[in-house]
Protein backbone atom coordinates (compact mmCIF):
# COMPACT_ATOMS: atom_id res chain seq x y z
CA UNK A 1 0.00 0.00 0.00
CA UNK A 2 0.96 3.10 -1.01
CA UNK A 3 1.61 6.34 2.05
CA UNK A 4 -1.79 8.28 2.40
CA UNK A 5 -1.21 11.82 1.97
CA UNK A 6 -2.77 14.19 4.13
CA UNK A 7 -3.23 17.99 3.20
CA UNK A 8 -2.09 19.96 6.91
CA UNK A 9 -2.30 23.76 7.21
CA UNK A 10 0.49 25.65 8.56
CA UNK A 11 2.07 29.13 8.44
CA UNK A 12 3.94 30.68 11.36
CA UNK A 13 5.23 34.55 10.68
CA UNK A 14 7.92 35.63 13.06
CA UNK A 15 9.83 38.79 13.09
CA UNK A 16 13.50 38.39 13.28
CA UNK A 17 15.44 41.09 15.42
CA UNK A 18 18.41 42.54 17.39
CA UNK A 19 16.53 42.50 20.42
CA UNK A 20 16.78 38.90 20.30
CA UNK A 21 20.99 38.48 19.13
CA UNK A 22 19.50 37.57 15.80
CA UNK A 23 20.70 38.50 11.77
CA UNK A 24 18.98 39.24 8.92
CA UNK A 25 21.89 37.31 7.20
CA UNK A 26 22.78 34.73 9.18
CA UNK A 27 18.57 34.11 8.70
CA UNK A 28 19.08 34.04 5.09
CA UNK A 29 21.95 32.06 4.66
CA UNK A 30 20.69 29.67 6.96
CA UNK A 31 17.31 29.19 4.75
CA UNK A 32 19.35 29.64 1.12
CA UNK A 33 22.44 27.34 2.10
CA UNK A 34 24.96 29.87 0.64
CA UNK A 35 27.86 31.54 2.21
CA UNK A 36 26.85 35.17 3.47
CA UNK A 37 29.21 37.88 5.28
CA UNK A 38 27.90 39.97 7.60
CA UNK A 39 29.20 43.96 7.46
CA UNK A 40 27.87 44.40 10.70
CA UNK A 41 28.68 41.32 13.04
CA UNK A 42 32.21 40.73 10.60
CA UNK A 43 31.12 37.33 10.20
CA UNK A 44 30.56 34.72 7.35
CA UNK A 45 27.61 32.45 7.69
CA UNK A 46 27.58 29.10 5.86
CA UNK A 47 25.51 26.35 6.81
CA UNK A 48 25.32 23.47 4.06
CA UNK A 49 22.35 22.37 3.40
CA UNK A 50 20.76 19.09 0.79
CA UNK A 51 17.20 19.92 1.52
CA UNK A 52 17.20 22.87 -0.33
CA UNK A 53 15.57 22.64 -3.78
CA UNK A 54 15.39 26.54 -5.06
CA UNK A 55 15.96 30.29 -4.16
CA UNK A 56 15.04 32.93 -5.42
CA UNK A 57 14.29 36.80 -4.76
CA UNK A 58 10.61 38.47 -5.87
CA UNK A 59 10.85 41.97 -6.12
CA UNK A 60 8.73 45.03 -7.69
CA UNK A 61 9.70 45.79 -11.41
CA UNK A 62 11.11 49.46 -10.52
CA UNK A 63 13.35 47.86 -8.19
CA UNK A 64 17.45 47.98 -8.49
CA UNK A 65 19.52 45.18 -9.47
CA UNK A 66 21.24 45.32 -6.76
CA UNK A 67 18.40 44.22 -4.55
CA UNK A 68 18.59 41.12 -6.27
CA UNK A 69 21.59 39.98 -4.52
CA UNK A 70 21.04 38.23 -1.67
CA UNK A 71 24.02 39.55 0.46
CA UNK A 72 24.07 42.98 -0.84
CA UNK A 73 20.23 42.89 0.25
CA UNK A 74 20.08 42.07 3.81
CA UNK A 75 23.12 43.66 4.49
CA UNK A 76 21.60 46.64 3.62
CA UNK A 77 17.97 45.86 5.05
CA UNK A 78 20.65 45.62 8.57
CA UNK A 79 22.28 49.39 8.25
CA UNK A 80 18.83 50.69 7.45
CA UNK A 81 17.79 50.11 11.03
CA UNK A 82 20.06 52.34 13.40
CA UNK A 83 18.53 51.07 16.74
CA UNK A 84 19.88 48.01 19.18
CA UNK A 85 16.14 46.29 19.39
CA UNK A 86 15.42 47.19 15.57
CA UNK A 87 13.09 44.91 13.64
CA UNK A 88 15.38 43.28 10.85
CA UNK A 89 12.42 41.60 8.57
CA UNK A 90 9.45 38.94 8.68
CA UNK A 91 9.96 35.45 7.98
CA UNK A 92 6.59 33.44 7.47
CA UNK A 93 7.48 29.37 7.55
CA UNK A 94 4.88 27.45 5.29
CA UNK A 95 3.65 23.86 5.08
CA UNK A 96 3.34 23.01 0.96
CA UNK A 97 1.05 20.11 0.25
CA UNK A 98 2.08 17.18 -0.09
CA UNK A 99 -0.31 15.90 -2.67
CA UNK A 100 1.25 18.28 -5.23
CA UNK A 101 4.62 17.95 -7.47
CA UNK A 102 7.94 20.33 -6.95
CA UNK A 103 6.57 22.12 -10.23
CA UNK A 104 3.03 22.58 -9.00
CA UNK A 105 4.39 24.19 -5.36
CA UNK A 106 6.92 26.83 -6.84
CA UNK A 107 4.36 27.89 -9.13
CA UNK A 108 2.12 27.89 -6.26
CA UNK A 109 4.43 30.13 -4.04
CA UNK A 110 5.33 32.12 -6.40
CA UNK A 111 2.10 33.30 -7.12
CA UNK A 112 0.59 33.73 -3.42
CA UNK A 113 3.93 35.42 -2.74
CA UNK A 114 3.91 38.10 -5.76
CA UNK A 115 0.04 38.57 -5.10
CA UNK A 116 0.47 39.42 -1.38
CA UNK A 117 4.32 40.97 -1.20
CA UNK A 118 5.37 41.79 -3.90
CA UNK A 119 2.20 43.56 -5.38
CA UNK A 120 2.28 45.68 -2.45
CA UNK A 121 6.17 46.54 -3.02
CA UNK A 122 7.42 44.07 -0.91
CA UNK A 123 10.59 42.39 -1.52
CA UNK A 124 10.92 38.72 -0.77
CA UNK A 125 13.64 36.00 -0.46
CA UNK A 126 11.92 33.00 -1.14
CA UNK A 127 13.57 29.21 -0.26
CA UNK A 128 11.71 26.03 -0.67
CA UNK A 129 13.07 22.95 1.03
CA UNK A 130 12.17 19.33 0.72
CA UNK A 131 14.40 16.20 1.63
CA UNK A 132 13.72 14.25 -1.28
CA UNK A 133 11.15 11.96 0.85
CA UNK A 134 7.95 14.31 0.31
CA UNK A 135 7.97 13.83 4.23
CA UNK A 136 7.73 17.71 4.91
CA UNK A 137 8.12 20.21 2.08
CA UNK A 138 8.10 23.92 2.78
CA UNK A 139 8.95 27.15 2.32
CA UNK A 140 10.49 29.98 3.98
CA UNK A 141 9.50 33.73 2.63
CA UNK A 142 11.79 36.18 4.11
CA UNK A 143 9.92 39.99 3.69
CA UNK A 144 11.94 43.31 4.41
CA UNK A 145 10.06 45.58 6.72
CA UNK A 146 9.97 48.80 3.98
CA UNK A 147 8.82 49.07 0.86
CA UNK A 148 10.95 48.97 -2.20
CA UNK A 149 11.94 51.85 -4.60
CA UNK A 150 13.64 53.07 -7.93
CA UNK A 151 16.77 54.33 -5.20
CA UNK A 152 16.17 51.17 -2.90
CA UNK A 153 14.44 51.28 0.70
CA UNK A 154 11.78 54.09 1.48
CA UNK A 155 13.21 55.94 4.86
CA UNK A 156 9.42 54.89 6.95
CA UNK A 157 8.70 51.70 7.80
CA UNK A 158 4.93 50.57 6.68
CA UNK A 159 3.60 50.08 9.91
CA UNK A 160 0.46 48.81 8.30
CA UNK A 161 2.51 45.52 7.82
CA UNK A 162 2.76 44.94 11.52
CA UNK A 163 -1.24 44.88 12.26
CA UNK A 164 -3.13 42.00 13.24
CA UNK A 165 -5.66 42.22 10.29
CA UNK A 166 -2.77 41.99 7.86
CA UNK A 167 -1.67 38.92 9.18
CA UNK A 168 -5.04 37.07 9.24
CA UNK A 169 -5.43 38.52 5.38
CA UNK A 170 -1.78 36.65 4.36
CA UNK A 171 -2.94 33.49 6.49
CA UNK A 172 -6.91 33.29 5.09
CA UNK A 173 -5.57 34.14 1.70
CA UNK A 174 -2.66 30.96 1.61
CA UNK A 175 -5.51 28.36 2.54
CA UNK A 176 -7.54 29.79 -0.62
CA UNK A 177 -4.60 29.88 -2.88
CA UNK A 178 -3.73 26.67 -1.84
CA UNK A 179 -7.15 24.69 -2.20
CA UNK A 180 -7.46 26.48 -5.67
CA UNK A 181 -4.20 24.41 -6.71
CA UNK A 182 -4.96 21.28 -5.14
CA UNK A 183 -7.89 22.02 -7.01
CA UNK A 184 -6.44 22.51 -10.04
CA UNK A 185 -4.03 19.18 -9.67
CA UNK A 186 -7.10 17.38 -8.96
CA UNK A 187 -7.14 16.34 -5.86
CA UNK A 188 -10.16 16.69 -3.21
CA UNK A 189 -8.39 17.49 -0.42
CA UNK A 190 -8.87 21.17 1.54
CA UNK A 191 -7.09 23.03 3.89
CA UNK A 192 -8.70 25.51 6.62
CA UNK A 193 -6.47 28.33 8.50
CA UNK A 194 -9.81 28.25 11.04
CA UNK A 195 -9.88 26.74 14.45
CA UNK A 196 -11.63 23.40 14.78
CA UNK A 197 -13.98 25.12 16.68
CA UNK A 198 -14.84 28.01 14.24
CA UNK A 199 -14.95 25.33 11.62
CA UNK A 200 -17.37 23.51 13.83
CA UNK A 201 -15.38 20.33 13.85
CA UNK A 202 -15.40 18.31 17.14
CA UNK A 203 -11.89 17.25 17.97
CA UNK A 204 -9.52 17.55 20.56
CA UNK A 205 -6.92 19.55 18.81
CA UNK A 206 -3.18 18.49 19.34
CA UNK A 207 -0.33 20.71 20.05
CA UNK A 208 2.45 21.24 17.54
CA UNK A 209 5.31 18.48 18.86
CA UNK A 210 8.83 19.86 16.76
CA UNK A 211 11.22 17.73 15.57
CA UNK A 212 12.99 17.46 18.76
CA UNK A 213 10.12 15.90 20.35
CA UNK A 214 9.57 13.71 17.81
CA UNK A 215 13.23 12.26 17.44
CA UNK A 216 13.32 11.68 20.96
CA UNK A 217 9.78 9.33 20.80
CA UNK A 218 11.14 7.70 17.84
CA UNK A 219 14.55 6.61 20.03
CA UNK A 220 11.75 5.63 23.27
CA UNK A 221 13.17 8.57 25.45
CA UNK A 222 11.05 10.41 27.40
CA UNK A 223 10.52 13.74 25.78
CA UNK A 224 10.88 17.11 27.40
CA UNK A 225 7.91 19.04 29.16
CA UNK A 226 6.96 22.27 28.03
CA UNK A 227 6.59 25.09 30.23
CA UNK A 228 5.73 28.89 30.37
CA UNK A 229 6.10 30.77 27.15
CA UNK A 230 6.09 34.46 26.94
CA UNK A 231 5.08 35.59 24.05
CA UNK A 232 4.52 39.38 23.02
CA UNK A 233 0.68 40.59 21.96
CA UNK A 234 -0.41 42.94 19.34
CA UNK A 235 -1.00 45.69 22.09
CA UNK A 236 2.58 45.62 22.90
CA UNK A 237 1.51 43.68 26.36
CA UNK A 238 2.96 40.70 27.12
CA UNK A 239 1.11 37.41 27.62
CA UNK A 240 2.40 34.13 28.49
CA UNK A 241 1.30 30.78 26.99
CA UNK A 242 1.20 28.14 30.54
CA UNK A 243 1.46 25.18 28.30
CA UNK A 244 0.97 22.61 31.50
CA UNK A 245 -2.51 23.74 31.47
CA UNK A 246 -2.79 22.72 28.03
CA UNK A 247 -1.27 19.01 27.78
CA UNK A 248 -2.38 18.73 30.97
CA UNK A 249 1.22 18.16 32.49
CA UNK A 250 2.36 15.28 29.81
CA UNK A 251 4.56 15.77 26.74
CA UNK A 252 4.02 17.05 23.57
CA UNK A 253 4.08 13.92 21.94
CA UNK A 254 2.08 11.88 25.02
CA UNK A 255 -0.64 14.49 24.77
CA UNK A 256 -1.13 13.99 21.00
CA UNK A 257 -1.21 10.49 21.58
CA UNK A 258 -4.25 10.62 23.91
CA UNK A 259 -6.33 12.64 21.26
CA UNK A 260 -5.39 9.81 18.57
CA UNK A 261 -6.57 7.05 21.24
CA UNK A 262 -10.14 9.38 22.58
CA UNK A 263 -10.79 10.22 18.88
CA UNK A 264 -10.87 6.38 17.85
CA UNK A 265 -14.33 4.56 19.29
CA UNK A 266 -14.29 1.60 21.15
CA UNK A 267 -11.35 -0.57 22.74
CA UNK A 268 -9.45 -3.65 21.24
CA UNK A 269 -9.04 -4.86 24.86
CA UNK A 270 -12.24 -5.71 26.27
CA UNK A 271 -15.93 -4.00 27.00
CA UNK A 272 -14.66 -2.68 30.75
CA UNK A 273 -15.05 1.24 30.96
CA UNK A 274 -11.48 2.42 31.27
CA UNK A 275 -11.09 5.85 32.99
CA UNK A 276 -7.81 8.16 32.65
CA UNK A 277 -4.99 7.30 35.24
CA UNK A 278 -3.04 9.59 34.34
CA UNK A 279 -1.29 11.35 37.18
CA UNK A 280 -0.88 14.94 37.24
CA UNK A 281 1.99 16.23 39.34
CA UNK A 282 0.72 19.45 39.06
CA UNK A 283 -2.39 21.22 39.17
CA UNK A 284 -4.10 23.81 36.71
CA UNK A 285 -5.45 25.81 39.80
CA UNK A 286 -1.90 25.58 41.14
CA UNK A 287 -0.28 26.77 38.25
CA UNK A 288 -3.14 29.34 38.25
CA UNK A 289 -2.91 30.38 41.92
CA UNK A 290 1.29 31.03 41.11
CA UNK A 291 -0.04 33.68 38.58
CA UNK A 292 -2.77 35.23 40.63
CA UNK A 293 0.29 35.43 43.33
CA UNK A 294 2.80 37.47 41.16
CA UNK A 295 -0.34 39.87 39.78
CA UNK A 296 -1.03 40.66 43.74
CA UNK A 297 2.83 41.41 44.13
CA UNK A 298 2.95 43.59 41.12
CA UNK A 299 -0.40 45.19 42.40
CA UNK A 300 1.35 45.94 45.94
CA UNK A 301 4.18 47.66 43.82
CA UNK A 302 1.65 49.91 42.00
CA UNK A 303 -0.17 50.46 45.19
CA UNK A 304 3.14 51.64 47.06
CA UNK A 305 4.23 54.14 43.68
CA UNK A 306 0.43 55.53 45.08
CA UNK A 307 0.65 56.12 48.21
CA UNK A 308 4.21 57.96 47.67
CA UNK A 309 3.05 59.87 44.80
CA UNK A 310 -0.34 60.61 47.13
CA UNK A 311 2.18 61.84 49.93
CA UNK A 312 4.71 64.10 47.23
CA UNK A 313 1.09 65.86 46.11
CA UNK A 314 -0.05 66.51 49.52
CA UNK A 315 3.58 67.43 50.56
CA UNK A 316 3.97 69.93 47.63
CA UNK A 317 0.52 71.33 47.98
CA UNK A 318 1.52 72.73 51.96
CA UNK A 319 4.86 74.02 51.06
CA UNK A 320 2.72 76.15 48.18
CA UNK A 321 0.33 77.13 50.62
CA UNK A 322 3.27 78.28 53.04
CA UNK A 323 4.93 80.14 50.26
CA UNK A 324 1.55 82.02 49.42
CA UNK A 325 1.31 83.31 52.93
CA UNK A 326 4.78 84.23 53.27
CA UNK A 327 4.12 86.25 50.19
CA UNK A 328 1.78 88.81 51.50
CA UNK A 329 4.97 90.63 53.57
CA UNK A 330 7.49 90.59 50.52
CA UNK A 331 7.76 93.49 48.26
CA UNK A 332 6.17 94.31 45.29
CA UNK A 333 8.94 93.06 42.35
CA UNK A 334 10.41 90.06 44.86
CA UNK A 335 6.84 89.00 44.68
CA UNK A 336 5.95 88.87 40.87
CA UNK A 337 8.81 86.53 40.61
CA UNK A 338 7.64 84.45 43.24
CA UNK A 339 4.61 84.05 41.28
CA UNK A 340 5.76 82.87 38.21
CA UNK A 341 7.58 80.48 39.97
CA UNK A 342 4.50 79.46 41.76
CA UNK A 343 2.89 79.00 38.74
CA UNK A 344 5.46 76.71 37.49
CA UNK A 345 5.12 74.86 40.48
CA UNK A 346 1.11 74.56 40.40
CA UNK A 347 1.51 73.21 36.48
CA UNK A 348 3.91 70.42 37.76
CA UNK A 349 1.20 69.88 40.67
CA UNK A 350 -1.89 69.71 38.70
CA UNK A 351 0.27 66.85 36.40
CA UNK A 352 0.92 64.82 39.07
CA UNK A 353 -2.63 64.89 40.16
CA UNK A 354 -3.44 63.47 37.11
CA UNK A 355 -1.05 60.65 37.18
CA UNK A 356 -2.62 60.01 40.52
CA UNK A 357 -6.06 59.89 39.55
CA UNK A 358 -4.67 57.61 36.82
CA UNK A 359 -3.14 54.78 38.92
CA UNK A 360 -6.14 55.35 40.93
CA UNK A 361 -7.97 54.23 38.52
CA UNK A 362 -5.48 51.35 37.32
CA UNK A 363 -5.62 50.17 40.75
CA UNK A 364 -9.35 49.89 41.10
CA UNK A 365 -9.88 47.89 37.63
CA UNK A 366 -6.59 45.84 38.39
CA UNK A 367 -8.26 44.82 42.39
CA UNK A 368 -11.69 43.93 40.78
CA UNK A 369 -10.35 41.78 37.76
CA UNK A 370 -8.07 40.22 40.51
CA UNK A 371 -11.49 39.59 42.57
CA UNK A 372 -12.88 37.93 39.30
CA UNK A 373 -9.64 35.89 38.66
CA UNK A 374 -9.85 34.77 42.50
CA UNK A 375 -13.34 33.10 42.40
CA UNK A 376 -12.87 31.84 38.84
CA UNK A 377 -9.72 30.22 40.34
CA UNK A 378 -12.06 28.88 43.50
CA UNK A 379 -14.45 27.34 41.39
CA UNK A 380 -11.51 25.66 39.07
CA UNK A 381 -10.04 24.29 42.38
CA UNK A 382 -13.73 23.22 42.89
CA UNK A 383 -13.86 21.68 39.67
CA UNK A 384 -10.78 19.65 40.05
CA UNK A 385 -11.54 18.08 43.21
CA UNK A 386 -15.27 16.91 41.69
CA UNK A 387 -13.07 15.25 38.98
CA UNK A 388 -10.72 13.56 40.87
CA UNK A 389 -13.18 12.28 42.98
CA UNK A 390 -14.77 11.14 40.23
CA UNK A 391 -11.48 9.75 38.53
CA UNK A 392 -10.95 7.78 41.85
CA UNK A 393 -14.71 6.46 42.04
CA UNK A 394 -14.03 5.39 38.18
CA UNK A 395 -11.01 3.60 39.35
CA UNK A 396 -12.51 1.83 42.04
CA UNK A 397 -15.02 0.23 39.71
CA UNK A 398 -11.99 -0.78 37.24
CA UNK A 399 -9.98 -2.61 39.58
CA UNK A 400 -13.04 -4.23 41.14
CA UNK A 401 -14.18 -5.44 37.58
CA UNK A 402 -10.28 -6.76 36.99
CA UNK A 403 -10.85 -8.24 40.27
CA UNK A 404 -14.25 -9.97 39.43
CA UNK A 405 -12.91 -11.38 35.98
CA UNK A 406 -9.61 -12.23 37.08
CA UNK A 407 -11.45 -15.10 39.24
CA UNK A 408 -12.13 -16.97 35.98
CA UNK A 409 -9.18 -16.19 34.08
CA UNK A 410 -5.97 -14.05 35.51
CA UNK A 411 -5.37 -13.31 32.04
CA UNK A 412 -7.41 -9.98 32.31
CA UNK A 413 -5.45 -8.16 34.94
CA UNK A 414 -2.14 -8.49 32.72
CA UNK A 415 -4.21 -7.48 29.70
CA UNK A 416 -5.68 -4.61 31.75
CA UNK A 417 -4.70 -0.73 31.52
CA UNK A 418 -3.32 -0.52 35.07
CA UNK A 419 0.07 0.15 36.45
CA UNK A 420 2.15 -2.69 36.36
CA UNK A 421 2.53 -2.78 40.88
CA UNK A 422 -1.26 -2.61 40.99
CA UNK A 423 -1.18 -5.90 38.25
CA UNK A 424 0.76 -7.76 40.84
CA UNK A 425 -0.93 -6.66 43.54
CA UNK A 426 -4.44 -8.16 42.06
CA UNK A 427 -2.81 -11.02 41.12
CA UNK A 428 -1.12 -11.80 44.58
CA UNK A 429 -4.84 -11.22 45.84
CA UNK A 430 -6.87 -13.37 43.54
CA UNK A 431 -4.08 -16.20 44.08
CA UNK A 432 -5.05 -15.81 48.67
CA UNK A 433 -8.71 -15.72 47.36
CA UNK A 434 -8.70 -18.09 44.68
CA UNK A 435 -10.03 -21.59 45.89
CA UNK A 436 -7.33 -24.02 45.78
CA UNK A 437 -8.53 -27.01 43.63
CA UNK A 438 -8.35 -30.30 44.97
CA UNK A 439 -5.73 -32.55 44.44
CA UNK A 440 -6.35 -36.27 43.39
CA UNK A 441 -4.45 -39.64 45.68
CA UNK A 442 -1.53 -40.83 43.56
CA UNK A 443 0.99 -42.81 45.17
CA UNK A 444 3.92 -39.86 44.38
CA UNK A 445 2.02 -37.45 46.27
CA UNK A 446 1.52 -40.07 49.02
CA UNK A 447 5.39 -40.83 48.90
CA UNK A 448 6.26 -37.59 49.70
CA UNK A 449 3.41 -36.69 52.28
CA UNK A 450 5.56 -39.62 54.62
CA UNK A 451 8.93 -38.17 53.26
CA UNK A 452 7.92 -34.33 54.72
Amino acid sequence: MGEILVAIYHLHAQIIGRKDGRSAVAAAAYRSGEALYDEENKKTFHWTRDDVTHTEILAPEDAPDSMYDRQFLWNFAQKMEGRRDSQLAREMDIALPRELNPAQRLKLVRQYVVDMFVSDNMIADISIHDDGKNHNPHAHVMLALRQVTAWGFKRVKTRAWNSKNALNYWREQWSVYANLALQKAGHKTTIDHRTLKSQGVKRQPTIHEGVAAREMAAKRFKPFRSGVRSVNGWQRKGRSVVYKLIDQGRSRVAYNRQCELTSVKGSALHTLAYPDFQHYKREPWREAGALVAQAKQKLALVKRKQTRLNFMIRHARQELHAYERRMRFLPRVVRQRLRRRLSDRRAKIQKMTYKAGEINYIVLMAEGQLQNTLYSLKELRNKEANRRYVNNQAKKTYVQDIRRLAMDDERYIWQSHLPLSVKRGIAQDVQMIKPKQPQLFTPQLERSRKLS
